[in-house]
């Protein structure tokens, strides 16, 4: 196991042991899950009001759904409307499941004799590795703690998931760029013999490495998500 990811289990042990939650309800669905599932239908997700249908949306994006049905148990259809279109915007605009993983969500919607059936389309920006690859931590400051193993291990990218935003996001993007910090270039130094045509290796065989730091270094990319003061998830590009 790699130092990042013991780093990783350290984080969310902190995490357990903290015991802090924010106040929005969606950052914990896990242990509730079942409550938003229909008796009847456990492939359909109730929502009795809009923080149901706010969760119920995350809860297909976390297991990647990508179509689900929701019944929504409200009389009248414009505020149906209403709800559908203000809970799509919050998911993909101020959550940062959303924010990070979702890039469009649609929907059809039909009555039904006690609820209002919805079913959802969702698309994804971000493939199963990606979000599998997100480490877990307890407060966005441990993201200066993991840089440096990230560079240790070459990484191209560091994406951290948070519970807990330690500073504004001004403030987080200025302390990470404010790590970057390029060494002299190495002095010039006799290129080796080439090796014989039929040693050479293919450009297949070649490991993908980080450019050398120095002068001339692209600075680090740093995005948050969402890009707001309910950001949950930075993500780092150290290079190209």
């Amino acid at each position: 196991m790699s130092r990042l990811r013991w780093l990783s289990v350290l984080a969310v042990c902190l995490l357990l042991c903290g015991c802090s939650l924010l106040e929005r309800e969606y950052r914990s669905l896990e242990p509730h899950s079942h409550s938003y599932r229909e008796d009847a239908d456990k492939n359909a997700f109730r929502a009795n009001n809009y923080q149901d249908l706010v969760n119920a949306i995350l809860l297909m994006a976390e297991d990647r759904q990508e179509r689900g049905q929701i019944h929504i148990y409200e009389e009248d259809a414009g505020t149906i409307r209403d709800m559908l279109w203000n809970a799509r915007d919050e998911v993909l605009q101020q959550t940062p499941a959303g924010a990070y993983a979702l890039e469009k969500l649609t929907w059809e919607s039909q009555a039904q004799r006690d609820y209002w059936e919805a079913d959802l389309s969702l698309t994804y920006r971000r493939t199963e590795a990606e979000e599998d690859a997100i480490i877990d931590a307890s407060s966005s400051n441990a993201v200066y703690d993991l840089i440096p193993f990230a560079l240790e291990e070459q990484r191209q990218c560091l994406a951290v998931r948070f519970v807990h935003l330690a500073q504004t996001p001004e403030e987080l993007t200025t302390g990470i760029l404010a790590l970057q910090d390029p060494q002299e270039p190495a002095e010039e130094s006799t290129a080796p013999e080439e090796p014989p045509a039929e040693e050479a290796p293919s450009e297949e065989d070649l490991p993908e490495e980080a450019p050398p730091a120095g002068e001339g270094t692209p600075p680090w990319r740093v995005y948050l998500y969402p890009n707001n003061e309910n950001a949950g998830i930075v993500e780092i590009f150290f290079w190209e």
